[in-house]
């Protein structure tokens, strides 16, 4: 097993000049979820004043009072998730984190030789470990992501960071998986080639979905849980 404590150093040196660009993506996609919020919270608070006041007005402005709450609640949560997420689609459409990171994990599970053929690559210890059984490269995978994502850099660059590498982490056992289920363990060199040329594509639009989905679920209980409160209030 490598080192994974240089491993984690190596890591940092890796994002430490992307730093400046993610931080400013997730700026102003933290500052945009705020604005769009205050836009629907306004809105929604007024609809529910309506339907509150319906039994006086001082219904009404509990009705707009469990808004608040309803943004106060969701509010940090989907400005930090689309942060962290649209500085992570920026670090893997247009920086290539994801084959970097890819690296690092292949790396942290055990370092081979990527050239020649299988079994006839790097040392007589690296052969003996080219094919891995499953097992072994789950609990390795998992070990590298934990030791690795301690490191520091703030709170927002840990998220994307941690974000990517589990992502990274989760699409490379799934591969490893389908083919370990034809026996004789996994052939870790020719796994990476095949990630390496589709990670930080596959990622990316994973992300964007997630994203999208976050938004109008959680766009949606606010407006919908503002209002249904507001409605009881209102009777």
């Amino acid at each position: 097993m490598p080192d994974l404590g240089a491993a984690a150093g190596s890591l940092l040196e890796v994002f430490g000049p992307l730093v400046r660009p993610l931080v400013g993506i997730a700026a102003r996609a933290l500052f945009g979820s705020i604005v769009g919020l205050l836009v629907l919270g306004s809105a929604t608070a007024l609809g529910a004043y309506e339907l509150g006041a319906r039994a006086g007005s001082w219904r009404g402005l509990m009705a707009v009072a469990v808004t608040v709450v309803f943004m106060a609640i969701l509010g940090p949560v989907l400005a930090v998730k689309r942060a962290v997420g649209k500085a992570s689609v920026h670090a893997l459409t247009q920086l290539g984190l994801g084959r970097s990171l890819l690296g690092f994990l292949f790396d942290g599970i055990v370092r081979i030789d990527a050239s020649g053929e299988a079994g006839a690559r790097g040392s007589w210890v690296q052969q003996g470990v080219e094919r891995m059984p499953l097992v072994e490269v789950e609990r390795r995978a998992k070990a590298v992501v934990a030791r690795v994502t301690g490191a520091g850099q703030g709170f927002l660059m840990s998220r994307v960071r941690r974000s990517l590498l589990d992502k990274v982490a989760a699409l490379t056992l799934e591969t490893l998986r389908a083919e370990g289920e034809q026996g004789g363990g996994v052939d870790l060199v020719r796994a990476r080639a095949q990630l390496e040329a589709a990670v930080d594509q596959r990622l990316a639009a994973g992300i964007e979905r997630a994203l999208f989905t976050t938004t109008v679920m959680l766009g949606l209980a606010l407006v919908l849980g503002s209002l249904g409160v507001a409605s009881l209030l209102g009777r």
